[in-house]
Protein backbone atom coordinates (compact mmCIF):
# COMPACT_ATOMS: atom_id res chain seq x y z
CA UNK A 1 0.00 0.00 0.00
CA UNK A 2 1.18 3.39 -0.87
CA UNK A 3 0.91 6.58 1.15
CA UNK A 4 -0.08 8.43 -2.19
CA UNK A 5 -3.21 6.55 -2.72
CA UNK A 6 -4.74 8.35 0.55
CA UNK A 7 -2.62 11.98 0.57
CA UNK A 8 -2.53 14.06 -1.94
CA UNK A 9 -1.03 17.22 -2.43
CA UNK A 10 -1.78 20.82 -4.65
CA UNK A 11 -1.04 24.19 -4.53
CA UNK A 12 -5.07 25.04 -5.49
CA UNK A 13 -6.22 23.10 -2.52
CA UNK A 14 -5.59 23.86 1.40
CA UNK A 15 -2.71 26.41 0.62
CA UNK A 16 -0.63 22.91 -0.71
CA UNK A 17 -0.71 21.08 2.20
CA UNK A 18 -1.06 17.25 2.47
CA UNK A 19 -4.45 16.23 2.44
CA UNK A 20 -6.20 13.22 2.51
CA UNK A 21 -6.93 12.09 -1.57
CA UNK A 22 -10.57 13.33 -2.12
CA UNK A 23 -11.05 16.11 0.84
CA UNK A 24 -10.05 18.82 1.65
CA UNK A 25 -9.05 17.83 4.96
CA UNK A 26 -5.17 18.08 5.98
CA UNK A 27 -2.98 15.31 7.00
CA UNK A 28 -1.75 17.82 10.14
CA UNK A 29 -5.72 17.93 11.11
CA UNK A 30 -5.81 14.59 11.11
CA UNK A 31 -3.08 13.81 13.11
CA UNK A 32 -2.98 16.41 15.51
CA UNK A 33 -6.94 14.82 16.33
CA UNK A 34 -5.09 11.39 17.10
CA UNK A 35 -2.86 13.02 19.20
CA UNK A 36 -5.61 14.72 21.39
CA UNK A 37 -6.65 11.07 21.90
CA UNK A 38 -9.98 10.62 19.04
CA UNK A 39 -10.26 7.11 17.66
CA UNK A 40 -10.16 6.54 14.41
CA UNK A 41 -13.99 5.78 14.24
CA UNK A 42 -14.68 9.32 15.85
CA UNK A 43 -12.47 11.03 13.30
CA UNK A 44 -14.70 9.51 10.47
CA UNK A 45 -17.71 10.06 12.49
CA UNK A 46 -16.67 14.09 12.50
CA UNK A 47 -15.23 14.08 8.76
CA UNK A 48 -18.17 12.20 6.75
CA UNK A 49 -16.04 13.04 3.36
CA UNK A 50 -13.44 10.14 4.85
CA UNK A 51 -16.32 7.59 4.64
CA UNK A 52 -15.99 6.40 0.91
CA UNK A 53 -19.35 4.60 0.96
CA UNK A 54 -21.11 7.70 1.85
CA UNK A 55 -19.11 10.75 0.18
CA UNK A 56 -19.41 8.04 -3.37
CA UNK A 57 -22.65 7.17 -3.29
CA UNK A 58 -23.79 10.93 -4.26
CA UNK A 59 -23.13 12.48 -7.45
CA UNK A 60 -24.30 16.16 -8.55
CA UNK A 61 -25.34 17.37 -11.93
CA UNK A 62 -24.37 21.42 -12.06
CA UNK A 63 -26.87 23.14 -13.83
CA UNK A 64 -25.98 25.93 -16.58
CA UNK A 65 -25.67 28.62 -13.94
CA UNK A 66 -23.34 27.33 -11.85
CA UNK A 67 -19.91 28.70 -12.73
CA UNK A 68 -17.33 26.44 -14.24
CA UNK A 69 -14.61 27.49 -11.36
CA UNK A 70 -17.34 26.02 -8.54
CA UNK A 71 -17.37 22.36 -10.80
CA UNK A 72 -13.91 22.43 -11.04
CA UNK A 73 -13.09 22.85 -7.84
CA UNK A 74 -16.12 20.26 -6.39
CA UNK A 75 -14.09 17.80 -8.71
CA UNK A 76 -10.90 18.58 -7.23
CA UNK A 77 -12.95 18.19 -3.62
CA UNK A 78 -13.52 14.77 -5.01
CA UNK A 79 -17.20 15.44 -5.85
CA UNK A 80 -18.53 14.03 -8.77
CA UNK A 81 -20.23 16.44 -10.68
CA UNK A 82 -21.72 16.36 -14.01
CA UNK A 83 -22.16 19.81 -15.70
CA UNK A 84 -24.56 20.80 -18.19
CA UNK A 85 -22.89 23.89 -19.43
CA UNK A 86 -20.57 20.96 -20.72
CA UNK A 87 -22.74 18.46 -21.81
CA UNK A 88 -25.77 19.75 -22.83
CA UNK A 89 -25.78 23.45 -22.79
CA UNK A 90 -28.94 25.17 -23.52
CA UNK A 91 -31.24 22.59 -22.11
CA UNK A 92 -34.67 23.50 -20.48
CA UNK A 93 -34.99 23.31 -16.57
CA UNK A 94 -37.52 20.11 -17.74
CA UNK A 95 -34.69 18.45 -19.31
CA UNK A 96 -32.31 19.07 -16.56
CA UNK A 97 -34.48 17.89 -14.78
CA UNK A 98 -35.26 14.51 -17.00
CA UNK A 99 -31.14 14.37 -17.04
CA UNK A 100 -30.85 14.89 -12.91
CA UNK A 101 -33.29 11.22 -12.66
CA UNK A 102 -31.30 9.29 -15.77
CA UNK A 103 -27.85 9.99 -13.53
CA UNK A 104 -29.32 9.78 -10.46
CA UNK A 105 -27.56 12.79 -9.51
CA UNK A 106 -28.95 15.80 -7.25
CA UNK A 107 -29.49 19.27 -9.62
CA UNK A 108 -26.88 22.31 -8.31
CA UNK A 109 -28.30 25.34 -9.14
CA UNK A 110 -28.80 29.32 -8.50
CA UNK A 111 -32.04 28.96 -10.29
CA UNK A 112 -35.24 29.33 -8.13
CA UNK A 113 -37.13 27.79 -10.67
CA UNK A 114 -36.07 24.25 -9.41
CA UNK A 115 -38.03 24.51 -5.99
CA UNK A 116 -41.53 25.77 -8.07
CA UNK A 117 -40.90 22.98 -10.58
CA UNK A 118 -41.06 20.15 -7.45
CA UNK A 119 -43.28 21.88 -5.28
CA UNK A 120 -45.85 23.43 -7.07
CA UNK A 121 -45.65 21.20 -10.17
CA UNK A 122 -45.18 18.25 -7.46
CA UNK A 123 -42.54 17.27 -10.13
CA UNK A 124 -39.76 14.41 -8.30
CA UNK A 125 -36.34 14.49 -8.60
CA UNK A 126 -33.38 12.97 -6.79
CA UNK A 127 -32.80 16.04 -4.72
CA UNK A 128 -32.08 19.85 -5.18
CA UNK A 129 -29.36 22.48 -4.09
CA UNK A 130 -29.90 25.55 -4.18
CA UNK A 131 -27.21 28.13 -3.72
CA UNK A 132 -28.33 31.26 -2.15
CA UNK A 133 -24.75 32.38 -2.31
CA UNK A 134 -25.06 35.66 -4.27
CA UNK A 135 -22.12 38.02 -4.44
CA UNK A 136 -19.84 35.23 -2.53
CA UNK A 137 -16.62 34.92 -3.73
CA UNK A 138 -16.20 31.68 -5.83
CA UNK A 139 -13.42 29.87 -3.32
CA UNK A 140 -15.90 30.87 -0.71
CA UNK A 141 -18.69 29.30 -2.35
CA UNK A 142 -16.75 26.19 -2.85
CA UNK A 143 -15.50 26.03 0.18
CA UNK A 144 -18.64 25.85 1.85
CA UNK A 145 -20.59 23.42 -0.89
CA UNK A 146 -18.11 21.05 -0.48
CA UNK A 147 -18.33 21.21 3.57
CA UNK A 148 -21.98 21.01 2.97
CA UNK A 149 -21.89 17.67 0.26
CA UNK A 150 -18.73 16.13 2.87
CA UNK A 151 -21.12 16.90 6.16
CA UNK A 152 -24.53 15.32 4.56
CA UNK A 153 -23.51 13.35 1.80
CA UNK A 154 -26.31 11.08 0.76
CA UNK A 155 -29.10 12.13 3.39
CA UNK A 156 -29.23 14.81 0.59
CA UNK A 157 -31.33 12.59 -1.81
CA UNK A 158 -34.85 13.52 -1.78
CA UNK A 159 -34.51 16.86 -0.12
CA UNK A 160 -34.55 20.20 -1.30
CA UNK A 161 -31.30 22.18 0.51
CA UNK A 162 -30.63 25.67 0.81
CA UNK A 163 -27.56 27.14 1.16
CA UNK A 164 -26.62 30.67 2.59
CA UNK A 165 -24.05 32.09 3.87
CA UNK A 166 -25.85 31.74 7.32
CA UNK A 167 -26.75 28.65 7.31
CA UNK A 168 -27.99 25.48 5.07
CA UNK A 169 -31.95 24.58 5.46
CA UNK A 170 -32.75 21.12 4.49
CA UNK A 171 -36.59 19.83 3.79
CA UNK A 172 -37.83 16.54 2.79
CA UNK A 173 -39.19 16.12 -1.27
CA UNK A 174 -42.72 15.42 -0.62
CA UNK A 175 -43.70 11.58 -1.24
CA UNK A 176 -45.77 10.81 -4.22
CA UNK A 177 -44.25 13.62 -6.43
CA UNK A 178 -44.53 12.56 -10.12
Amino acid sequence: MDYRDFIHSDSKIMLGKPVVRGTRITVEHILSELTAGMEISEIVEAHPSLDKEKSETLSSLADENIDQRLVSSLRLAGISVYSVAESSPGITDEEVMRLSENLGALILTDDNDFGEIVFRKQRSCPGIVLLRLTGVDYSCKADQVTQVINRYGSEMTGKFVVITEERVRIRKLFPGAK
